[in-house]
């Protein structure tokens, strides 16, 4: 399986960049978008050489991070590119960081569960689709 190369996104051109990726793959976000200032925004895109792969964000509070989005293009998926994607935005969460939540589609549950995320809460539908709120206890740095 082939390593995918994840950049923190720096400048607003990466930023949108990492929400383009992202809006062209979902067409609906569970995301709360009203800001908080208590709360710090981070963007990641996995490249394949030159080309963009995927892309995630997260937002983190206190000691909870939120995956808000993951997305992986089309032309890229089931290669790996979402495991780096994650494991780089764990190696790159602060320390005071002790667990991510995310709301799963439940096609996308197998993999959350692979990666050590366990069902919280009962499921809930948006839009006529099932979600679960999904979480894991992250290890102190």
């Amino acid at each position: 399986m082939e390593h995918y190369e994840v950049k923190i996104c720096k400048s607003d051109e990466c930023i949108d960049d990492a929400k383009k990726i992202i809006s062209s793959v979902f067409i609906y976000e569970l995301t709360n978008n009203e800001k908080n200032t208590d709360s710090l925004e981070m963007y990641f895109i996995a490249y394949a050489d030159d080309d963009q792969a995927g892309a995630a964000t997260i937002k983190i509070t206190g000691e909870i991070a939120e995956l808000t989005a993951i997305a992986v293009l089309p032309l890229f998926q089931q290669q790996g590119v979402g495991r780096d994607l994650l494991k780089a935005v764990f190696q790159s969460l602060p320390k005071k960081v002790v667990k991510m939540e995310l709301s799963s589609p439940s096609d996308s549950r197998a993999f959350f569960y692979s990666l050590g995320f366990t069902e919280e809460d009962a499921p809930f539908l948006v839009r006529e689709r099932a979600y679960q709120k999904m979480v894991i206890q992250l290890e102190s740095k």
